[in-house]
């Protein structure tokens, strides 16, 4: 097979053939100038300036986080709050003196829709923080809860966790952190009050309120306020600042029958173990009714520990 005849069977076409290249290559062109032009029609989509604000904010506060970590001794700005306009700008004019950002803190019952800039400065929060929090509620959002304002990203995780029983919201309008018990008011008594009253406590949310509860009613009612140091999630510091503001009514505690209560009613108490409610019921079975706490003391069924905090509700 010569030349010529090989390009008469591989590149010779019939008419549909021939018809079908041209439409083909036609389609080809015209994707390849719509690729080239569609970009002018395009329109520039909008930016939400609230989450791009909020996204800045939370970059430059992570970046604020690494410097300190590898320059321990550096120096921050801060401004005072009296300064800071509406709009979240200030006056560069009035800027106080640099000083490192050591002060703790200053935990206390807030409503974030009443908040002033100066609460939130007390409360820890940056200056970035507090600008980003003022322009998220000029886009007209009102807090109806506490996760509503703890979506702001700019808070950070250690500030959620601190301040999740700390923030006050979805009270009347006659009620606010100016009508938190104070020393001097009228005292609570954790033996009687509900999770309601509780909450009304600084520091004490609806789950630490509801808790306390439910711890209560597990022992049958506290004997002393140090006894909340045992609730989950309740902070010694917290428990410190309502110490002066509850009181306790030992009357009130429920006890139990150590001659008529089973293993399983027993081992519910928080100071009872499973192995322990046994061998009292055992000890019951063999030696009798139990006349007071102390035979099972003196028997060496409970150590003195068992012996001390058991001792108010049997």
């Amino acid at each position: 097979m010569n030349f010529r005849q090989l390009l008469q069977d591989y590149f010779t076409f019939s008419r549909n053939e021939r018809k079908g290249l041209i439409i083909l290559l036609i389609i080809i062109f015209l994707l390849a100038v719509v690729n080239k032009v569609m970009f002018h029609f395009e329109k520039t989509g909008k930016t939400d300036s609230v989450l791009f604000d909020s996204a800045k904010e939370e970059l430059g506060l992570l970046n604020d986080s690494v410097d300190l970590h590898q320059r321990p001794a550096a120096v921050l700005s801060k401004v005072n709050p009296r300064f800071v306009q509406e709009d979240g700008s200030y006056h560069a004019e009035r800027q106080q003196p640099k000083e490192t950002a050591t002060s703790a803190p200053e935990l206390f019952p807030f409503d974030p829709n009443r908040a002033s800039d100066g609460d939130f400065y007390r409360l820890g929060f940056s200056e970035k923080q507090v600008i980003s929090i003022r322009k998220y509620m000029k886009s007209g959002v009102v807090f109806r809860n506490r996760d509503d304002f703890f979506r702001i990203k700019v808070i950070t995780v250690n500030q959620r966790e601190m301040l999740a029983d700390y923030v006050l919201i979805g009270q009347n309008e006659n009620t606010s952190s100016e009508n938190v018990v104070l020393p001097g008011q009228v005292s609570v008594e954790l033996n009687s009050a509900d999770s309601i009253l509780l909450k009304q406590l600084p520091g004490i949310g609806d789950k630490l309120s509801k808790r306390i509860v439910k711890y209560r009613d597990l022992l049958g009612g506290f004997h002393s306020v140090g006894q909340l140091k045992e609730v989950y999630g309740l902070r010694e510091e917290t428990i410190d600042g309502i110490a002066d503001k509850v009181t306790v009514d030992i009357s009130k505690i429920k006890k139990i029958d150590l001659n008529f209560a089973d293993v399983s009613e027993l081992s519910r108490h928080p100071y009872l173990q499973k192995d322990l409610a046994k061998r009292i019921v055992k000890f019951r079975s063999e030696k009798g009714s139990i006349r007071s706490l102390d035979v099972l003391r003196d028997s060496m069924i409970l150590n003195i520990d068992d012996y001390n905090r058991l001792k108010p509700y049997f």
